[in-house]
């Protein structure tokens, strides 16, 4: 098994010197897609931390980007850890930005990266073992590659239309079929998965694929091929300081990987997606192993705080003991 990395990005909102450039940018009116909540530390980080040590000591190495920022209990001696800036792998002239969709898509830029690596938002956490081979076999991604209708549910919603858009560009969806149709209708997805993917059947075009907001596991190579292919797109992204509705996000390289076939089927209860809200049920996946990967959305609202309180218990209770990525 050739090497795996984990890439993971992060941001302090209470630290005063990014909070100070946040608001000398920040647009006027701040979409829900830019509002505060989505920069906050929960004080769950550590946690992810700990979670990879216990359930994936195999990583190779844990590339953390940050905007010139690093956890005051993080030990950056152990080995295993890169701090990256996004100075080091965006072109200055795009810097500083705020917007996920840019510090994301130039990931392809850091030289030190794997050829194998998996990218994860600091909500998502490791739950149970896993192994290389829940991420990479045969030398290609494991994933759920699978159809759905896009549903514009939201402001994000635009963003993945405009990925979808390039794809529909890009390959036909006849021709897609024919050549992967086992990989998109396969077994593992389970029935929920399969008639939903099915109703998308009757459409000549591609109307989207099933995104399940777990850690996406990449080529490198895949990576850099897509955002050059796609480099008009991504130039305009890359001059949004904050998420626009006229971005592409890194989810075009997961669904170029689809067409091209270039992944093997994944197991549907593989992961889990929660809101804060649904605190009853990840407390129960989290304490319980329920599933190997969890993501915790991050929402404001009352309920969430009450959410936000069962995480930190539930992570703390799982994982009590210091890893060796903490001073």
């Amino acid at each position: 098994m050739a090497d795996i990395d984990f890439v993971v990005t992060w941001v302090d909102f209470d630290d005063p010197k990014w909070r100070s450039k946040y608001t000398k940018y920040k647009p006027g009116n701040t979409s829900t897609m830019n509002n505060s909540t989505r920069y906050k530390d929960y004080g769950t980080f550590k946690y992810w931390f700990r979670s990879v040590e216990k359930y994936a000591p195999w990583v190779r190495n844990i590339f953390l980007i940050t905007d010139d920022q690093v956890p005051e209990w993080l030990n950056t001696k152990n080995k295993k850890i890169k701090l990256i800036n996004h100075s080091e792998y965006i072109d200055k002239k795009f810097l500083p930005t705020f917007n996920s969709n840019v510090i994301e898509l130039n990931i392809g830029n850091i030289k030190e990266l794997s050829n194998q690596f998996v990218l994860f938002n600091d909500d998502c956490f490791l739950n149970d073992f896993v192994s290389e081979e829940d991420f990479f076999r045969n030398g290609l991604p494991v994933d759920m590659g699978t159809f759905q209708p896009l549903i514009p549910d939201s402001e994000f919603s635009h963003i993945v239309l405009n990925d979808m858009v390039l794809i529909n560009e890009w390959f036909k969806k006849k021709d897609i079929l024919k050549k992967n149709f086992k990989k998109y209708f396969s077994l593992k997805y389970g029935v929920r998965r399969l008639i939903s993917a099915a109703t998308t059947l009757p459409f000549n075009e591609l109307v989207g694929f099933y995104d399940g907001h777990l850690p996406t596991p990449y080529l490198k190579k895949t990576y850099t091929e897509v955002v050059e292919k796609a480099a008009k797109q991504v130039q305009k992204t890359n001059e949004n300081n904050f998420r626009k509705s006229s971005d592409i996000n890194h989810w075009l390289i997961r669904y170029y990987e689809y067409c091209t076939g270039k992944f093997i089927p994944r197991n549907s209860d593989f992961g889990c997606f929660f809101e804060l809200s649904d605190y009853k049920k990840f407390r129960s996946s989290i304490e319980q192993s329920k599933h190997k990967m969890v993501c915790i959305n991050d929402i404001d609202d009352e309920i969430a705080e009450r959410g936000k309180e069962v995480l930190r218990e539930s992570l703390a209770k799982k994982f009590p003991q210091k890893s060796s990525f903490e001073i």
